[in-house]
């Protein structure tokens, strides 16, 4: 991909706006995944051995708190380096 090409993805992704680029990418792809995959390695570095009426519920309610977190950085920094003053 083109600096233009991601440019112009950047623009599409802005123009549908904060909101739904920090829910998609932030809570849903980051947090929920992460969330399984960290449930994924607990499971095997514990075999199996672990409270998952516990950890499931916590787990699926840090990573995608957390993943606001990632969402809104992201937005910034994407933002930040597509400002015509951003050099």
């Amino acid at each position: 991909m083109t600096s233009r090409d991601n440019n112009e993805r950047w623009q599409t992704i802005r123009e549908q706006g904060l909101l739904r680029f920090v829910v998609v990418q932030g809570v849903l792809r980051w947090g929920f995944g992460t969330a399984v995959f960290w449930l994924l390695i607990m499971t095997a570095v514990t075999g199996g051995q672990i409270d998952y009426g516990r950890v499931v519920p916590t787990a699926l309610v840090v990573f995608p708190v957390l993943g606001v977190v990632f969402g809104l950085s992201l937005w910034y920094v994407f933002t930040h380096r597509s400002s015509p003053t951003s050099g």
